[in-house]
């Protein structure tokens, strides 16, 4: 399992695939115009949550569709290598009514 996340992360984010990636993976191009995509949770078995760092949360499904499922920039600090919208979590046997867990930096309020 976890051969096939870090495989799937790699590919979204459009870096090398490591050597172990030829032992019986196949390489699929999911997605494509993502900006600065961060994290990733599969979505059970029909598709992707993808988190972008300055706020925008997408599903990705297994046939390449994309949907925005809502966007966090108004509340995002996106500024700086370390900031941004960091990560994403379902919780186990996810529903299409369950909830979306983010870890972000926080823009500051003036």
């Amino acid at each position: 399992m976890r051969r096939m996340i870090l495989s799937i992360s790699i590919l979204i984010l459009n870096l090398p695939l490591p050597a172990f990636a030829a032992d019986g993976f196949a390489v699929e191009n999911l997605a494509t115009g993502l900006d600065q995509p961060m994290d990733l949770a599969v979505f059970g078995a029909t598709g992707l949550v993808v988190v972008e760092r300055c706020g925008k949360i997408s599903f990705i499904s297994n046939d390449g569709q994309q949907t925005e499922l809502g966007s966090l920039s108004g509340s995002v600090n996106c500024q700086g290598a370390t900031r941004g919208l960091i990560g994403v979590a379902l919780p186990p046997n996810v529903k299409d009514d369950d909830f979306l867990f983010v870890y972000y930096h926080v823009k500051n309020k003036k």
